[in-house]
């Protein structure tokens, strides 16, 4: 591998293992415009899309999650914290789920505090699965690692030249059957979770619904007939 594949590779490692989403805490705890809103998703999330993809995020695209009720309306054409918090979700989630999943994942938010919850269970788990995937690569295209003793952190000592082109489309393979399966996965367990929900509500509405179909036929029957039936 040259030498310009070979730095490619690494950057983005740093970049995956660097790019960790804010905390609540730390998301702008003043309302912006959408220009902004755009500006600061770019910035947070640029280490997860490719170089060369420049309009990764949109006004359009934003508009478009509005309109599907998977974020909230604008509040006088500004975007608050919980604004934020779910466009960061939903930008990252948006490659392995569609609209209409992301709205099942979403779906019975919009409680006080549950986009906080939301959002914290969602960070928790990128920052774990970001270092699977960079362990994942490391071992996968056989990259040593060294504790360095200035900083007590791991350092990687890559060699370029024990890393060719059929390694990295074998590892790009297995990561996308992976991510795959993930996606499947993650669909089908949504479905369930609807259906359920969706099983639960006409059982209690099946359960409350016998009560007043009698009474509405006690109440239909001629006194003749319900004198006979005390009888």
């Amino acid at each position: 591998m040259d030498e310009k594949a070979y730095e490619a590779v690494k950057a983005y490692l740093d970049a995956l293992l660097a790019g960790k989403p804010p905390a609540w805490e730390q998301l702008p705890d003043i309302s912006l415009y959408m220009d902004q809103v755009v500006s600061y998703l770019e910035r947070q999330l640029g280490g997860l899309f490719a170089a060369e993809d420049e309009r990764a995020i949109t006004p359009s695209m934003i508009n478009n999650y509005v309109k599907a009720k998977i974020v909230p309306r604008a509040e006088s054409k500004k975007y608050n914290q919980e604004h934020i918090a779910l466009l960061l979700s939903v930008f990252t989630l948006k490659r392995a789920l569609s609209v209409q999943d992301l709205g099942a994942l979403l779906n019975g938010k919009p409680e006080a505090g549950s986009y906080r919850e939301f959002y914290e269970l969602f960070r928790k788990a990128l920052i774990e699965c970001a270092a699977s995937t960079a362990e994942e690569i490391v071992a996968g295209l056989g990259i040593e690692k060294s504790e360095s003793a200035l900083s007590g952190e791991a350092a990687e000592k890559m060699n370029s030249a024990n890393i060719d082109e059929s390694k990295l489309r074998e590892l790009a393979l297995k990561l996308a059957v992976e991510a795959s399966l993930r996606s499947l996965a993650a669909e089908r367990l949504l479905a369930i979770a609807q259906s359920h929900e969706l099983s639960s509500a006409q059982k209690l509405s099946g359960s409350q619904k016998p009560s007043s179909s009698r009474a509405l036929s006690t109440a239909q029957e001629p006194s003749g007939k319900r004198e006979a039936k005390k009888g």
